[in-house]
């Protein structure tokens, strides 16, 4: 498992990183979303705990994560509403073998100069699965390991095998609430020397 930074699952998504969650499960699309452009993730950031730092520029629409003595990691940003969501991945799709490609999902709420990363909380989503329609064909990848002697660990993995326009409108309706819950992973950002904390 790696811990979340800013990038794309498995990468070290989630920077994997970004999107790979912190418990090594998530939502993912099919799909890639039309990206945005929001230049206040790019500088040099550091996770909340964590003494090394990485830095993001701009390449087009992609974001490039850098940590230190890593290989650099991608991501893309889109909105639904007013709410801004990172994607991450491409080729290979890890998680679901037979597709060819799948894009790991958060939310992202930014500041000057913090920002939280919102995976989402997939046993919220499966528990919610079980009494609602959520209206969009998906893939649920279930997997029980141990989080110890006695204690079994559920991981849940969702694939939205949908259009654009319908993976939008399911977070639309389920992204804020299914984030809402989870344990966000804090960023602050480095300040240059000299600059004013």
């Amino acid at each position: 498992m790696v811990r979340p930074r800013w990038g794309a699952g498995g990468a070290a998504v989630v920077a994997a990183a970004l999107l790979a969650q912190a418990a090594c499960q998530g939502v993912y699309s099919r799909t890639a979303l039309a990206p945005v452009r929001d230049d206040r993730v790019v500088g040099q950031w550091q996770s909340v705990g964590d003494d090394d730092p990485f830095t993001i520029h701009r390449e087009g629409d992609d974001y490039v994560v850098q940590p230190k003595d890593e290989k650099p990691t991608r991501f893309q940003l889109f909105r639904i509403g007013e709410a801004l969501y990172a994607q991450s991945g491409g080729k290979p799709c890890e998680e679901f073998p037979r597709e060819a490609e799948c894009y790991s999902l958060g939310r992202l709420e930014l500041a000057t100069d913090s920002a939280q990363l919102f995976p989402f909380d997939t046993a919220a989503m499966f528990t919610a699965s079980l009494r609602e329609n959520f209206e969009i064909p998906y893939e649920l990848r279930r997997t029980v390991g141990s989080a110890g002697p006695s204690s079994p660990r559920v991981e849940n993995n969702f694939l939205l095998m949908a259009d654009e326009p319908a993976v939008r409108a399911f977070l639309a309706k389920y992204g804020v609430r299914f984030t809402a819950t989870s344990r966000a992973v804090r960023y602050r950002r480095v300040k240059k020397a000299g600059e004013a904390k």
